[in-house]
């Protein structure tokens, strides 16, 4: 795998076109491994440690996981020859311990899914006018030269947390999500469509939280137990983030990363022992909190994440329940840090949002205030921000897409540090600020 980039797979379609669009690929991204259909034309393209991945075929079947499990190549040989078309998927993954992935091509029919936490993703695009999906939104949008969708960043720049639905949304035009708890089927014919495939109340085999973390012992190289802090609030005494780096550092996230001031320690932290806690967003949307936008966003800014936010609220399907949608709110900031930590070669297993485990009734399971703490500032009354902060008012790419005033903003952080108000709390934008530098990068280098 390339180092200091994510895992990262592409499912192309059983068809010439499909093959073709492999080659693409493979010239776009570099060195990439390929796993076949059982038609022999390319299916799964990318990077990922061997452990990562394991497939099964029958004859005209194939299945594929990705990720944190202990299944074998000869377990998934049975489940392949069960198989008589890929909606006989459904279910199959509460039969995997751990976090995975699962792709199916059967008989020509492409079928991708994630988890019901929303942990592991699945997107989608076209490429070259072939519809592909894949685990890696940046990845898809590199493929398919897709823009930036500037009302989908002002979007970020909400407090405490972006709510649902519109949390699901990629940030480029023309990649789009597929909802946590539903698949991506793939046809050869080049038809893509989206199906439900999460129902917890089958009785279907569950799993334990300690079996879930057993599953984790079977992988190779180093593995960190995440736990999930829910910290205490924004006044007390948290410890002081570090905002080194913030605006330099080279991520690869999907979405903009509010706990980009924890980056350091967590880091240092991933060496120090087999687990680690996790700062966590409020469950904002079970909690009734109302997310607001920074004081210093234009109004243009403010208007259009008004209209998605209103627009989205109308079409929401009903909640999963209470469990579901607390993890489901966690799973994107839990996912940068677990990004963060194979850039250091390590696995971050966080086996409270295991399907098996959600469909147990065991939802994620708060532990007590420590670790990191609050999501918060953590900085005490009267703090200034450092240079580095400073600067995120110079310069501005944010300012410069009309999202945010930067006078406003660089008068706001020659004030002393305000943890206290919504309207006023940093981290969002330095998120976002730092998101789409990172993008500029990608583009220019």
């Amino acid at each position: 795998m390339t180092e200091g980039r994510a895992p990262w797979f592409v499912a192309m379609p059983d068809s010439a076109a499909g093959a073709a669009t492999a080659r693409m690929v493979r010239r776009r991204m570099g060195a990439a491994s390929v796993v076949e259909h059982p038609s022999g034309r390319p299916w799964l393209i990318g990077e990922w440690a061997p452990y990562r991945l394991a497939t099964g075929r029958a004859r005209h079947r194939a299945l594929a996981v990705v990720g944190e499990h202990d299944v074998t190549a000869d377990r998934l040989d049975r489940y392949a020859a069960a198989l008589t078309g890929a909606g006989d998927l459904d279910g199959l993954d509460e039969r995997i311990p751990g976090s995975v992935h699962l792709v199916a091509s059967v008989a020509g029919v492409v079928r991708v899914q994630g988890t019901v936490s929303g942990l592991r993703r699945v997107y989608h695009c076209e490429v070259g006018g072939v519809p592909v999906a894949g685990d890696n939104a940046g990845v898809l949008a590199r493929l398919s030269d897709a823009p930036v969708n500037a009302a989908r960043l002002a979007v970020c720049l909400l407090y405490p947390a972006i709510p649902l639905p519109s949390a699901w949304h990629t940030m480029w035009n023309g990649v789009d999500a597929v909802l946590p708890g539903h698949c991506l089927v793939l046809s050869a014919g080049g038809t893509v469509r989206q199906a439900p495939c999460w129902d917890p109340s089958t009785g279907r085999p569950v799993a334990t939280l300690a079996e879930a973390r057993a599953a984790r012992r079977a992988l190779d190289g180093p593995v960190v137990m995440a736990g999930l802090s829910a910290g205490g609030s924004p006044e007390t005494d948290a410890p002081v983030p570090s905002y080194e780096g913030v605006l330099t550092d080279y991520d690869t996230f999907d979405l903009p990363f509010p706990y980009l001031h924890y980056r350091r320690r967590f880091e240092a932290s991933l060496g120090s022992g087999s687990s680690v806690m996790l700062p966590v967003p409020p469950a904002s949307d079970g909690s009734g909190a109302a997310p607001v936008m920074p004081a210093w966003a234009t109004p243009d800014a403010v208007a259009a994440v008004g209209r998605i936010l209103e627009a989205e609220a109308e079409v929401a399907e009903g909640e999963p329940g209470p469990r579901i949608v607390q993890a489901q709110v966690r799973s994107q900031a839990i996912a940068a840090f677990q990004r963060l930590a194979t850039g250091h070669g390590v696995v971050l297993a966080v086996p409270d949002l295991d399907d098996r485990v959600l469909a147990a009734a065991h939802g994620p399971e708060c532990s007590a205030p420590g670790g990191y703490g609050p999501a918060g500032q953590g900085r005490g009354p009267g703090a200034r921000y450092p240079d580095e902060i400073m600067e995120a008012a110079e310069g501005s790419l944010l300012a410069r897409m009309g999202l945010i005033d930067a006078a406003e903003l660089r008068t706001a952080l020659t004030r002393p540090a305000d943890a206290r108000t919504p309207a006023h709390r940093i981290e969002p934008t330095l998120a976002c600020e730092a998101w789409i530098r990172n993008r500029r990068r990608d583009v220019h280098g």
